[in-house]
């Protein structure tokens, strides 16, 4: 019985906080990226997204992960990332960073990027 009710009052925040991985696509140096599908925040024209780098394939010895919310805005197609966590490699300590309007301005997504891709998947 007091399982059963753990269970219960665990459920909703697991439900919260699931995630669904969609890889985009794996860049030129093995560096595999994913989109959080079921974590997209949509706000009017702006999309808030969950990236994931997974740094596995790669030859690249500082990382194991980085992810990196961005908020697209599907009108203009344009992006600003607005924070970043990276897991070193090796499992040291994750490094969390907020980027403000100045550290991170709006930029285009321009054709034929790994941004495009992921912008598509955000606002597709």
């Amino acid at each position: 019985m007091i399982l059963a009710a753990l269970l219960a009052l665990a459920a909703p925040v697991s439900a919260a906080t699931a995630e669904n991985w969609v890889l985009v696509t794996t860049a030129p140096n093995g560096v595999a990226i994913y989109i959080d599908k079921d974590g997209l925040e949509r706000n009017g024209d702006t999309v808030i997204a969950t990236e994931r780098h997974d740094y596995s394939g790669t030859n690249d010895a500082r990382y194991s992960e980085m992810r990196v919310r961005t908020a697209y805005n599907c009108a203009a197609h344009t992006r600003q990332v607005k924070s970043a966590t990276v897991t070193p490699a090796g499992g040291g300590a994750k490094q969390e960073m907020t980027f403000s309007d100045s550290e991170s301005p709006v930029e285009a997504v321009r054709p034929d990027t790994i941004s495009a891709s992921i912008f598509a998947q955000a606002c597709g």
